[in-house]
């Protein structure tokens, strides 16, 4: 057995480690495209501080939180799930803490590569084709050490590659943020109690500026989100004045109310009658 082959069976016998398979000795027959040296698979759940030495080609389909932060070569990168990222040679890499899956390829710092010089971390869409080469990939993989495996992989890649930078251009920014837009109102609407009279935390949570926020929401939904916000806090307040037992302080505190006074003020505007008067009539 060639010491490749005693590399790679070390790596997948530790169901710790990620699947790593070393290509970088194997033949090719061919040499039509650029040779790979490593594909990996791997469940990540940490941070990670690197300094790079080679190509990476890094496809992340899913992953937590929901925006993905990176800050290489000292810029602060933002994606949201699935994404892209370029690994250059001598890049500088810190990121924050996040897991979730990572297919990735890489190869010599000498290889030529045609890839924009801005693209480093980047949203894109998802297609057929990157699942079915994904597919594709991971079944050759099976039979790396056949003669021509090694050529079929290299172009599987390369073959991927392109349809990421495809699938970048059918997710542009503008497409991009109507995306994360839409994710952060749907995570409101989800979990509205943390974020009653706190809409900054949101927008940040999903890599907006407070005014970017404001005006692609409005865009989207035709009203800001300060008036989204109060149509939900007070349909959450109609909720619990109708159907639980809590005081009017209790549900005043729930909906970040700083005093029960001024809930009952603004309850009033909003329903013209107090929280007291709407139980008791949703209750008769």
């Amino acid at each position: 057995m060639s010491e490749s082959e005693k590399r790679m069976l070390h790596t997948r016998t530790s169901a710790k480690m990620p699947i790593r398979f070393d290509l970088s000795e194997l033949p090719r027959e061919l040499h039509l495209f650029p040779p790979v040296t490593s594909v990996i698979f791997v469940r990540f759940n940490y941070a990670v501080t690197q300094s790079v030495t080679d190509w990476q080609i890094c496809y992340h389909p899913s992953g937590s939180p929901e925006v993905a932060e990176m800050k290489v070569n000292g810029t602060l990168y933002k994606a949201t799930y699935p994404h892209l990222l370029i690994k250059r040679p001598g890049d500088k890499l810190r990121s924050a803490h996040g897991e979730g899956q990572s297919l990735y390829f890489k190869y010599a710092p000498e290889t030529s590569l045609e890839l924009p010089d801005g693209l480093v971390l980047q949203g894109l869409t998802p297609s057929p084709a990157i699942s079915r080469l994904s597919g594709e990939l991971q079944s050759e993989l099976e039979y790396v050490f056949v003669p021509g495996a090694a050529d079929r992989i290299d172009r599987l890649c390369m073959s991927l590659l392109s349809e990421f930078l495809l699938a970048m251009r059918s997710h542009p920014p503008e497409c991009r943020q109507r995306t994360r837009i839409r994710e952060a109102a749907s995570y409101l609407y989800a979990h509205p109690m943390p974020y009653f009279g706190r809409l900054d935390d949101l927008a940040r949570k999903f890599g907006f500026s407070r005014r970017n926020f404001a005006r692609l929401w409005r865009a989207e939904f035709g009203t800001s989100p300060g008036r989204s916000l109060k149509e939900l806090r007070f349909a959450e307040a109609c909720r619990l004045l109708s159907s639980t037992d809590l005081t009017i302080s209790e549900i005043a505190t729930q909906l970040g109310y700083s005093e029960a006074t001024n809930f009952v003020a603004a309850f009033r505007k909003y329903a013209h009658c107090t929280p007291r008067a709407y139980r008791l009539k949703y209750r008769a």
